[in-house]
């Protein structure tokens, strides 16, 4: 059996090309947009870096990242609003 080389950047730019057009699609038959959400508890540089890093790929795929503060999780509307969404 011989090796078979893979590109995975060309691979990654392929899958991120189509999980785009699927999110235009959901947009436009139904108006939805898919979401990440995540909680950040603390100030760790490491946990922001992170964090950060999860999230910038999500805007060029047309995405809606968000973060919430502890202050804001504690706030009774927004978790009634991330329990429905």
């Amino acid at each position: 059996m011989t090796a078979k080389l893979i590109y995975g950047e060309e691979i990654a730019n392929k899958i991120r090309e189509e999980i785009k057009q699927e999110v235009i699609q959901l947009k436009a038959k139904y108006n939805l947009v898919p979401g990440l959400a995540t909680i950040l508890l603390g100030t760790d540089p490491g946990s922001l870096s992170y964090i950060t890093g999860k999230e910038k790929p999500l805007k060029n795929l047309v995405f809606i990242p968000n973060a919430l503060t502890y202050r804001r999780l504690l706030n009774r509307k927004t978790c009634r609003y991330w329990s429905k969404n």
